[in-house]
């Protein structure tokens, strides 16, 4: 909560500007599986970190916090699974006058990673009307042909980030 308060404040301060049209809370604070890289999602993983979790009802009661001071005007999520979204949807539908309804998810999407989001994501989104903001359409540069040899300069985008850029080189 307070880190959300304190980040939307400074964002307003650097901006210059009295309200956000869209704020997406960025990375589930709880473990998913199968972002970026990792193995799937897995009940073992979750129940040995799930009392480390940071619980919808609390990020959306802030988010709603912020809206309602008309700092915020709609609220997103990043990187979220469809059990995130649909549950974030459904404390929204149940109890309006608590939580802010998600407008839209930011996940990757391109040609060669596609199976997050239409592995059922692409489903709750229609259902529930969320719009995806495709993050990484080129897939880090992969698509343009710009890593097409072996040889990638070590400062290249693609290299910047171990792990994170893996998912596009088939690694």
């Amino acid at each position: 909560r307070k880190q959300i308060l304190e980040s939307v404040d400074a964002s307003l301060e650097r901006l210059g500007t009295d309200y956000i049209d869209l704020l997406q809370i960025h990375w589930p604070d709880r473990y998913t599986g199968g972002l970026f890289g990792q193995k799937d999602f897995s009940p073992r993983e979750l129940q040995q970190k799930e009392e480390e979790y940071v619980s919808f009802e609390e990020q959306l009661s802030t988010m709603n916090e912020l809206v309602e001071a008309v700092k915020l005007r709609y609220i997103g999520v990043s990187y979220e699974t469809p059990f995130g979204v649909c549950s974030m949807v459904e404390l929204a539908k149940h109890n309006p006058q608590l939580y802010p309804r998600i407008a839209s998810i930011q996940n990757g999407y391109s040609l060669v990673d596609r199976k997050n989001f239409e592995a059922g994501l692409a489903e709750a989104c229609y259902h529930h009307d969320v719009a995806l903001l495709p993050y990484s359409p080129l897939a880090g540069g992969v698509l343009t042909g710009k890593y097409s040899n072996e040889e990638v300069d070590s400062n290249a985008r693609l290299n910047m980030f171990p792990g994170f850029m893996a998912r596009y080189r088939g690694s």
